[in-house]
């Protein structure tokens, strides 16, 4: 086998390992990031006194906002669905009461930053239903079902790159 077989050879082997930890990495996150039951939540409410919409990464943005009394800030999340429509009524509901709930004992905190976020899971605006909890949960599984398939798919691929490595391996010569 000559020198730049092998160099493919170990470049395919290298980019395969990649892939699987991807693939393995998307399945255990998505597998793992459930949303709580309904029965750990805890009802929170109160005047909306701040709000503001924020890109968390390229592909999730959150709208964060405070209440008065309550020194905690509270997101919800575009994964949890209708995001455009949410975060039109909270930009309007300054001053409006607001009922949410929150899973009080597992704050998100972001990897660069100390503020702890309280994330809402359904959300009520002067008494009228904007996001209920079933609806916010079924956004929420079908989200994850889309990191699954990421994660198989990427796992398949790095199988697929392992196969073709082992059948080069054993003799055949690259076209290219």
């Amino acid at each position: 086998m000559n020198r730049d077989v092998k160099k493919s050879i170990a470049r395919i082997a290298r980019d395969s390992l990649i892939v699987a930890a991807v693939g393995v990495a998307a399945l255990i996150y998505s597998l793992s990031n459930q949303i709580p039951a309904r029965e750990s939540l805890v009802s929170v409410s109160g005047e909306v006194r701040s709000y503001q919409e924020e890109r968390t990464s390229r592909s999730t943005t959150a709208s964060r906002f405070r209440i008065r009394g309550d020194d905690r800030v509270f997101q919800y999340v575009s994964k949890a669905g209708e995001f455009g429509a949410v975060s039109t009524e909270l930009e309007g509901a300054l001053g409006k009461t607001v009922e949410l709930l929150i899973d009080e004992n597992d704050p998100f905190r972001p990897p660069f930053g100390d503020t702890e976020l309280f994330t809402v899971y359904a959300i009520s605006i002067d008494g009228v239903a904007i996001r209920r909890y079933a609806d916010v949960r079924e956004s929420w599984q079908g989200n994850n079902k889309i990191g699954v398939w990421i994660g198989i798919s990427l796992i398949v691929a790095s199988l697929s790159m392992g196969a073709f490595l082992v059948w080069k391996s054993v003799g055949h010569k690259f076209d290219y």
